[in-house]
């Protein structure tokens, strides 16, 4: 695949201290809390290749956005596929997001972390939240921390689900004026200036 092996390369960033992820004292817990997780979790090696999955994102079908096909990662665009090798190359030992909004598949958010542990090639550790499934969506009380009214924090929820903007104004009975309005109050309350950092900004509120 072109372009993947440039964020293999190990980087001058300090390596993550993974002890605690292998240590035999925790990691029965640490697989327990992974495998019951209802988010799509999983690690990718060399070439897209799947080297760990949990539950979740193993019982992802064909209609998904991204699924492992024959121990590889997949999306159901090339385009897609070809946006999330480039954000690898730049992924590092600090947590990061890659955020896209595709029409056919939604609204697609991943965290992603490098791995770097002693003795051992690198890995990106990556969680899957996908706007076209509602019914794992929880979200954390975002709005008392950006101090969005009501009105705000509804609109907003539904626009980082994926929501275009004249969906989420009928959604809520209000004009889309009423919520182009809205929506410069909630950039401005969240300190962003467009869509992509909107998400990136919600995504930490995202819980499950």
């Amino acid at each position: 695949m072109a372009g993947v092996g440039v964020w293999w390369r190990r980087s001058p960033v300090a390596k993550t201290d993974m002890r605690t992820a292998v240590d035999p004292d925790v990691s029965t817990y640490h697989r327990l809390w992974q495998s019951a997780s209802a988010l799509p979790s999983f690690l990718i090696g060399p070439d897209f290749k799947v080297l760990w999955r949990n539950p979740a994102f193993a019982a992802l079908d064909a209609s998904a956005p991204v699924r492992e096909h024959d121990r590889a990662l997949q999306f159901c665009d090339r385009m897609l596929h070809a946006a999330f090798t480039a954000y690898l190359a730049g992924v590092t030992t600090v947590p990061s997001a890659w955020v896209v909004r595709d029409d056919e598949c939604g609204v697609l958010l991943v965290r992603c972390v490098r791995l770097e542990p002693d003795q051992m090639e690198p890995a990106v550790a990556c969680v899957l939240h996908d706007s076209g499934n509602r019914s794992s969506i929880v979200w954390a009380d975002f709005a008392t921390a950006f101090t969005l009214t009501n009105a705000e924090a509804t609109l907003a929820r539904r626009l980082a689900e994926g929501e275009l903007l004249a969906e989420a104004a009928a959604g809520v009975s209000i004009t889309y004026e009423t919520a182009k309005t809205h929506l410069r109050r909630i950039y401005a309350k969240l300190g962003v200036r467009g869509r992509e950092e909107f998400y990136s900004r919600m995504l930490a509120y995202r819980v499950a």
